[in-house]
């Protein structure tokens, strides 16, 4: 389901964050995530998806980093995969 709708909150609207996000200046991204995060937590159905979306805010709450040249479909399917049953 989405609700990206419902999210008043449009960071990257800002000049200033747009510019950040793109020099890669972390902090003041850092700074405007934190209502964004409390926003979409508070979305109608965001208990059905927190499963997956808890574990990339957990990234960006500790501060990790990840590859994002990483070609990570396969393990999307292979994730999707494993929940169907054949037969």
């Amino acid at each position: 389901m989405s609700r990206y709708e419902d999210l008043t909150l449009r960071p990257l609207d800002r000049e200033d964050l747009h510019a950040a996000y793109y020099s890669g200046d972390k902090t003041p991204l850092r700074a405007a995530f934190i209502p964004l995060q409390a926003q979409l937590r508070m979305l109608p159905g965001y208990a059905q998806a927190a499963p997956y979306i808890e574990p990339l805010l957990g990234y960006i709450a500790r501060e990790r980093t990840w590859d994002e040249s990483r070609d990570i479909r396969g393990l999307w399917l292979s994730k999707a995969g494993a929940g169907i049953k054949s037969g």
